[in-house]
């Protein structure tokens, strides 16, 4: 019986198809998106190259420059790639490496970090026989980082969040802050370039809000940018809730429980950003409102011996920033 092709094998077909079946035509040194997809359109067969090692994953460290972050991935985020390794009896699409000039760490890992944790997973468990086949290129940093970025943009793992960091690390240190220039050279739209530097740019408060990094999208800064970049306090109610939800966040992780969907965070931070609304009822009391229109507090005035009263419903459905809102309000109006 033929043995059905493993998950390493079906990537090598799909990298196969975007460059081609055949041989592709001979190209400057330089081209090494053209080299990789020659390379990978051979493989299938047993024959390695030359420009093939097999190799002791140890010797390879994480780029820098890679979008991915190899210290977050986990068994969960390569349990597949791992069986279909471990089926397949070998490592099938080779990583690309380039040489470092660290002699104990000669590689480092330009594509293919999961296939390295799947590698070194295997070889802490039972399985030391494996070993990390990897395409030793000759790249300069500008290079490694296309060619890093070529092959992280489809990858659903991959957060926008973490490819957002890894553009406002590059345009600094390969395009000098020309976002022309790397738009040409990505070969992508310098609209989405700058949407991607905005989800850099979000301050870490507003990304705890959303409890997971990978949960915030390149459309979340957008949708809040009016209310963090606005008149001072409004900014400082959103900030406000912004920590609150980090903290509900957190404790939600704590229980295991479902966070807070990115929807329901945007949906509170706009709230936030609405001060309290008072109703003046006879002159004598008003009551504050949240964003949603839902009460927070009346305040009635004292009238002869009684004194002053501040009445909350007993279902308090506002935030605490608006609670806290609604209490200056009231100080406001008690000393003005």
């Amino acid at each position: 019986m033929a043995r059905k092709p493993g998950f390493g094998a079906s990537i090598a077909s799909e990298v196969v198809e975007e460059f081609g079946s055949g041989d592709v035509p001979e190209l400057p040194t330089g081209d090494v998106l053209a080299s990789r997809g020659k390379a990978i359109s051979k493989l299938g067969s047993d024959v390695m190259y030359e420009q093939y090692e097999w190799i002791d994953p140890v010797l390879c460290r994480p780029s820098k420059q890679n979008a991915r972050r190899y210290d977050e991935l986990t068994y969960g985020d390569c349990a597949e790639l791992i069986e279909s390794i471990k089926s397949e009896g070998r490592q099938r699409m080779p990583a690309i490496v380039r040489r470092t000039d660290d002699p104990d760490v000669p590689y480092e890992i330009v594509a293919g970090s999961r296939r390295h944790f799947a590698i070194s997973w295997l070889r802490a468990n039972n399985y030391p026989e494996f070993r990390y086949l990897v395409d030793v290129q000759k790249l300069d940093d500008e290079g490694a980082f296309r060619l890093s970025d070529l092959e992280n943009r489809a990858r659903a793992d991959v957060s926008d969040i973490e490819r957002a960091r890894s553009y406002k690390m590059a345009l600094g240190a390969h395009y000098k802050n020309d976002t022309a220039a790397m738009s040409e050279r990505l070969g992508i739209a310098r609209a989405t370039i700058y949407r991607y530097l905005a989800l850099a740019d979000l301050e870490p408060v507003y990304v705890s809000a959303f409890g997971d990094p990978k949960a915030v999208t390149v459309s979340h800064p957008r949708a809040i940018s009016t209310l963090i970049k606005g008149p001072d306090d409004v900014v400082q109610r959103v900030r406000a809730e912004a920590v609150q939800l980090g903290l509900e966040q957190e404790a939600l992780k704590a229980h295991q429980a479902a966070l807070l969907s990115p929807v329901e965070v945007i949906a509170r931070l706009k709230a936030a950003a609405k001060p309290p609304r008072p109703t003046v009822v006879e002159n004598r009391s008003f009551t504050l409102s949240g964003g949603d229109g839902a009460q927070i507090l009346t305040y009635t005035k004292p009238e002869k011996k009684k004194g002053m009263t501040i009445l909350l419903p007993a279902k308090l459905s506002a935030t605490r920033s608006e609670v806290e809102s609604a209490f200056q309000v009231l100080l406001d109006e008690l000393f003005s």
